[in-house]
């Protein structure tokens, strides 16, 4: 999760949280795992995936229930160490933070079983939006136009002009062969 990309969801969520009360934060988790849950019913996977999903869900619910402790949730700097930015956070702020960190954690954990439950998680969680992550390739439909077809003189004037052409084009052939020949 250390990509541009998840860094920013990640503050983006995180500054909505903020301006959550604790408990509130606590019921978004769970609503979110709620709606992960029930969207992976109305999916209709194949039963191994929707048996790994189950699985998944069901480790992210007890880390849900224990979002207040899990060192799982904190940032990490390239060192190994608490991110300087945890320590000085009031309690409110570190809970806002892990409870973004965990949605994202949930979000590419179920991505990894099945892009299209992710995709569809977040669409019902952001219904007004784009998915983001992931772009979405529209192919057009061709029109169904055809050229308009050429009178009697529109013929012979491309055929003058293809002959006008060759001309020219031996011509400066023959010019540049005496110029530059043997």
């Amino acid at each position: 999760m250390a990509d541009m990309r998840s860094k920013i969801d990640e503050m983006i969520e995180e500054s909505y949280l903020a301006t959550l009360p604790e408990e509130k934060i606590r019921q978004d988790v769970l609503q979110y795992l709620d709606s992960c849950y029930r969207c992976a019913e109305e999916m209709g996977l194949d039963p191994k995936v929707h048996q790994e999903v189950i699985r998944r869900l069901d480790v992210f619910g007890n880390l849900a229930m224990r979002i207040d402790q899990a060192e799982e949730l904190l940032d990490r700097s390239e060192t190994g160490g608490v991110d300087d930015d945890d320590l000085h956070m009031t309690e409110q702020e570190d809970l806002a933070h892990r409870a973004a960190r965990f949605k994202l954690l949930v979000i590419d954990g179920l991505r990894g079983v099945n892009r299209a439950l992710a995709r569809e998680v977040e669409r019902r969680r952001f219904p007004d939006t784009v998915n983001h992550r992931e772009p979405i390739i529209s192919v057009a439909p061709r029109p169904r136009m055809r050229p308009a077809p050429m009178s009697a003189g529109g013929v012979k004037l491309t055929f003058l002009r293809v002959l006008y052409a060759a001309v020219a084009g031996a011509t400066l052939f023959i010019i540049g062969y005496r110029i530059f020949g043997p």
